[in-house]
């Protein structure tokens, strides 16, 4: 007689959910010293590429959100999506993550986009003056050319938000690239 196989559950894995402006290339970078600081205690889930065709993009961007254990907001470009994600972040009470480029700044063509050659000076991102009801919390400064440092100030940032909460995950990293 042969034995039935049973099908196990995937394990659910903690996950961050990370609120980014696609538009800004430099960000990329910052997402791959997330996937190094976290890999491989904890997921990194993007938008658009961890969402499924054919239900609402925002029930489920409102579902990774709730269901997150914490979130990582990249200020850069400072688009409208970001703000209104961050929003919801805040609005649940997730830990958040807060990040800024050293020299971040908003995306000011997204508001114009059927102005031909519109000249516009890009401003640099001011959180006290852009989002005022929320220069209470801080956010830390990366650097594009600082990949060591960024993997760094990731973990740090995670132990300041999460070290006393349900749901921490220490995270370890004994290989001399991070020491």
């Amino acid at each position: 007689m042969k034995a039935k196989k049973t099908r196990r559950k995937p394990e659910k894995r903690a996950y961050c959910f990370v609120s980014y402006s696609s538009r800004e290339p430099q960000v990329q970078l910052l997402i791959e010293c997330l996937r190094l600081a976290f890999c491989p205690y904890i997921e990194v889930k993007l938008t658009p590429s961890d969402l499924s065709s054919g239900t609402s993009q925002l029930k489920q961007i409102k579902q990774l959100i709730k269901n997150c254990l914490f979130a990582v907001v990249i200020l850069d470009g400072f688009r409208p999506n970001v703000v209104f994600e961050f929003g919801m972040i805040v609005s649940i009470d997730r830990p958040l993550i807060l990040l800024r480029e050293n020299d971040a700044k908003v995306d000011v063509s997204t508001y114009y986009p059927n102005s031909a050659n519109l000249n516009l000076t890009p401003v640099t991102i001011d959180l006290d003056n852009h989002l005022s009801d929320a220069k209470d919390l801080n956010y830390a400064l990366w650097s594009r050319f600082k990949v060591r440092e960024n993997v760094r100030l990731i973990i740090q940032e995670y132990e300041k938000i999460m070290r006393n909460r349900s749901g921490y995950i220490q995270i370890v990293r004994e290989d001399l690239w991070f020491s």
